[in-house]
């Protein structure tokens, strides 16, 4: 035999005849990737941003005209008891000229912020909204997890926050405008539209009208 009629050595990447290699070996085409700007159904991000809060926001509307009721209810109950001390103040000291003057002030004010701590701690703590934020179908709840139901501490923290909190730095003469500008905060929040007492205290206002029973 001669040197030309030597069979060639065998092509470690070429399988024997009638055999097919596994897909990915040497010598084959390697996997296509995958198509360029789409990812596989299910993966994060498929279809809706992760920015975007998969819970109901409530309109900024519907949030201003709950704080009007509140306010009105409030504004109510608040003269309904401070009225009397006045008129017993008045009546121990109608000159002005002795201690029960500040006994006045000092009640007054208690009355204000002690009623506004209890009217929006007590109504969260329970069920999560207020009276507005009940007829205008909002709740509160935490904004970490999104959606999760607020504890008595974080809704008793937000009541503390505002409007109490908010009421004495307005107070202040250099910082007034916390205020407003707390109230205004959500128009160019995002993702969740909260104001600088929903930051505070972590939580989050969304739209509950949906429920079957708004009202409970």
């Amino acid at each position: 035999m001669t040197h030309s009629d030597q069979p060639s050595p065998p092509d470690p990447y070429q399988p024997p005849f009638g055999t097919h290699p596994p897909y990915g070996a040497p010598g084959t085409y390697p996997p296509s990737p995958p198509y360029a700007g789409h990812a596989p159904y299910g993966a994060p991000g498929f279809g809706v941003s992760p920015a975007v809060p998969m819970v109901p926001l409530a309109h900024r509307g519907k949030r201003l005209a709950a704080r009007v009721i509140d306010v009105l209810i409030v504004s109510l109950l608040a003269v309904a008891l401070i009225t009397p001390l006045m008129i017993l103040v008045t009546s121990l000291d109608p000159d002005g000229r002795t201690a029960w003057v500040g006994v006045g002030i000092g009640g007054s004010v208690l009355i204000l912020f002690g009623g506004w701590l209890l009217y929006e701690g007590l109504q969260l703590a329970r069920w999560g909204r207020t009276l507005g934020k009940r007829w205008m179908r909002l709740r509160v709840v935490s904004a970490a997890p999104p959606g999760a139901p607020l504890t008595r501490g974080k809704a008793i923290g937000r009541a503390a926050i505002y409007p109490p909190g908010f009421l004495l730095v307005n107070v202040l003469p250099v910082v007034s405008f916390v205020g407003l500008l707390n109230l205004l905060w959500q128009f160019w929040d995002k993702p969740f539209r909260q104001c600088l007492h929903d930051k505070i205290a972590g939580t989050i206002v969304i739209d509950d009208s949906t429920a079957s029973d708004p009202r409970r």
